[in-house]
Parts: structure tokens; C-alpha cells; sequence
């Protein structure tokens, strides 16, 4: 299992627990201090978690990465949130959230199904929020994120199921 985003929250929680059901786990992080933060968990929880460094919006490193272990589950975790009024939100800002958010979890989604694919059986999942349901002021961006990883999920789910 692949976890993105494994050095904090809900991605640090995610890894530490696949780990402790017995699965072979994997968190990519951005950095050695972050890798050091996850090692580190990691052993003050009595597991064992691999550790791989992965800016998810690097495609060829993602490529890579997914590649070399063969995946059978990923868990698209990785994400910050944008706060500010839409009108003030600029176009970078906006695109570069969206990257991070919808087309990076896409991109290691299309490139982990082949393997699953052969294998006959995975999962992916990709984390979202209540924000993917509904927006609110000054978090228009970041809802627009989640409602796309949420719709494109949906259309994912039935585009592989058996």
C-alpha cells in the first residue's frame, strides 16, 4: 500500500494502521525531515513503514515510484488547504492546489491500475472531505478540489468494478 501525504494527520494515521493490520506499507513524503518524522512514528508504534520520497506533482518521479513497488492498494492522501475569498485566490495558487489535489491522485491512480489490473484485485482511495460535499466562504477553492476528487472518484469506481 501506497500512502501519500504519510508524514502528518490523516495520512500518517492511515500508514501506521495499514501497517499495524499486517500490510506491507509504503509513505511517500516530500522531504528527509519529513521522512524522519514518519520513521520515527512509525517506531514508537512498533511498525514497520517504508518510506519513499514523492512530490506527487513530479510525474516522472511518480512513475517511478509506482512502478517499482507493484502496487495493490494506494491511498491518496496527500493535500493542503487554500483559504481566501475566490476573487482573491490567484490563478496559480488555484492550479497549482488543483495539481496537488485532482490531477496528481489521478495520475498515480491511472498508473497503479495496470498492476492491479493484472493482479485481478486492488483499491484506491482517495481521501477527500465534507468540503467535497459542500462548500463555504473563503474555502471555495479547496471545495472545488474535493468536489472534483469526489466526481472523478465516482466515475472511477464504476469505470474499474469487475
Amino acid at each position: 500500500m501506497l500512502v501519500t501525504g504519510a508524514n502528518s494527520g490523516i495520512g500518517l494515521a492511515t500508514a501506521i494502521e495499514l501497517a499495524r493490520q499486517g500490510l506491507r506499507t509504503v509513505g511517500s513524503v516530500r522531504s528527509e525531515a519529513k521522512a524522519e518524522v514518519l520513521v520515527q512514528a512509525a517506531a514508537e508504534a512498533g511498525v514497520e513503514v517504508e518510506v519513499v520520497l514523492l512530490d506527487v506533482n513530479d510525474p516522472d518521479r511518480g512513475a517511478e515510484v509506482v512502478e517499482a513497488l507493484d502496487l495493490w492498494g494506494l491511498v491518496n492522501n496527500a493535500g493542503y488547504a487554500v483559504t481566501g475569498a475566490v476573487e482573491d485566490v490567484g490563478e496559480a495558487e488555484a492550479r497549482a492546489l488543483f495539481d496537488t489535489m485532482v490531477f496528481s491522485p489521478m495520475r498515480l491512480a491511472r498508473l497503479a491500475l495496470p498492476a492491479m489490473r493484472a493482479r485481478g484485485e486492488g483499491r484506491i482511495v482517495n481521501v477527500s472531505s465534507i468540503a467535497g460535499r459542500v462548500s463555504s466562504p473563503f474555502g471555495g477553492w479547496y471545495a472545488g478540489a474535493k468536489h472534483a476528487i469526489e466526481a472523478l472518484s465516482d466515475a472511477l469506481r464504476v469505470e474499474v468494478a469487475g
